[in-house]
């Protein structure tokens, strides 16, 4: 015959016991959610290396175009300064632009 006295210490040890067993499912959970997120840091380095690898836009886009009028010019001499420094001006932002459009268009934007 079992005394009164195993009782507490057989309730005792299911305790722990079912104490442990809830600690490894959460250690599962954790290692799980643990390499769920390196799974993401990772895809969020190569994404960013990837964005790193912008080439670099035509070295004339950031120039600013002057007319190269001086004073004295006559007026149609002026004129036509201004014309074709304007014409240079908009060609250079038409191909700066494509330049732009072409990139996005290999992201998939």
């Amino acid at each position: 015959m079992k005394s009164n006295n195993s009782r507490p210490a057989l309730f005792l040890m299911v305790s722990i016991s079912l104490s442990l067993t809830g600690c490894i499912t959460s250690d599962r959970a954790r290692l799980a959610d643990a390499k769920r997120a390196q799974v993401a840091a990772e895809a969020t380095r190569a994404a960013i290396q990837e964005a790193a690898k912008v080439p670099e836009k035509p070295a004339d886009c950031g120039l600013k175009e002057r007319s190269g009028v001086k004073l004295g010019d006559r007026l149609d001499v002026a004129l036509l300064k201004t014309d074709r420094a304007l014409g240079r001006a908009n060609a250079r932002i038409d191909r700066c632009w494509a330049w732009d459009q072409n990139y996005r268009k290999g992201l998939g934007k």
